[in-house]
């Protein structure tokens, strides 16, 4: 049902191109939220491809010629990628900036609960019109000095409401951009709020009734997701993407497994996954894929919502 009803949002929009803004965006999630929110007046670029780390990308020819023309970038930040900030401070003063991490709601375990599950199950947006503001962010300073995350987790992208906030927002910003379709750019935000919440429900009420999940993770991302809808990990394996754990953490592992037996360890697939053997060895412990960068889908409009749905099913059996 929800695939059938985006599908007829990509046919909304009229074939009127002519000043259609050229639109960058960092990750596949991203490029995701962006192309619903374009349907069918035009195609957003993206720099980092499903299945590349973030942490080590180095970016080639035509990616610095994409931002170099880019109309609008829409990136989460300095927290994911580093490397892109100096890029985007060379930009044009005519292109926008959406910086992602920067427009609330956002954090995970470091707000209130309460204030955090406030936010459920919101389907008037409405209220986000209008925030032209977060289109030239180009002061990222809040950012600085964060080794690898930091203190913030920059996954945000992983909890719906997040993602469902943000399309209004992209909404806005091309509207703002692009009068002649301004109108279809926002009516497609709001399908695409709509969408997305509708797939929260839905993993939501699978959790609801499944009981409590015992899993561990390779690294530490997916807090959004975790926060959303009360779940919680037992351990992580690595605390970053570059380093991996030493004999003396690797035993701490191992008896982590024997205390908690947990069902699953997810990893995102990037990692080679002969530590997480190591780790689960003698013990009957799946190893799930789950990337939360959408590596395995298609690139487009329905990735985000797959990916979602798929990181709902790793964790069903856990």
């Amino acid at each position: 049902m929800f695939r059938a009803v985006l599908t007829a949002l990509l046919f909304f929009a009229a074939p009127l191109r002519a000043d259609v803004p050229k639109v960058v965006t960092d990750i596949a999630p991203v490029h995701s939220l962006v192309a619903m929110v374009m349907g069918d007046l035009g195609e957003p670029s993206v720099l980092l491809r499903p299945g590349a780390s973030p942490h080590s990308y180095a970016m080639r020819p035509s990616d610095a010629a994409a931002l170099e023309n880019a109309d609008l970038v829409v990136w989460i930040g300095h927290g994911l990628t580093p490397w892109l900030e100096g890029p985007i401070e060379r930009l044009s003063e005519d292109a926008a900036i959406i910086g992602l991490l920067e427009i609330a709601p956002v954090q995970h375990a470091i707000e209130n609960e309460e204030d955090h599950d406030e936010h459920a199950g919101e389907d008037d947006h409405d209220e986000h019109e209008g925030h032209d503001d977060h289109t030239d962010h180009k002061d990222h300073d809040a950012h600085e000095g964060h080794d690898e995350h930091g203190d913030t987790d920059p996954h945000a992208w992983l909890d719906p409401v997040n993602a469902a906030h943000w399309v209004i927002v992209i909404g806005d910003a091309l509207a703002s951009r692009d009068d002649q379709n301004a109108d279809t750019y926002r009516q497609n935000a709001k399908m695409a709020a709509i969408e997305i919440l509708a797939v929260q429900a839905e993993t939501a009420a699978a959790f609801g009734a499944s009981g409590k999940k015992k899993y561990a993770v390779f690294h530490d991302a997916f807090g959004y997701f975790e926060a959303r809808f009360g779940l919680d990990h037992s351990f992580a394996i690595s605390d970053s993407h570059a380093v991996n754990p030493g004999p003396a953490r690797i035993a701490e592992l191992r008896e982590s497994m024997q205390n908690t037996a947990v069902n699953c360890i997810l990893t995102d697939g990037i990692e080679a996954t002969g530590l997480l053997e190591t780790v689960i060895e003698g013990h009957q412990t799946r190893i799930v894929i789950a990337d939360p960068l959408g590596g395995g889908f298609t690139l487009g409009p329905l990735l985000y919502l797959d990916l979602t749905r798929n990181l709902a099913d790793a964790l069903s059996d856990c």
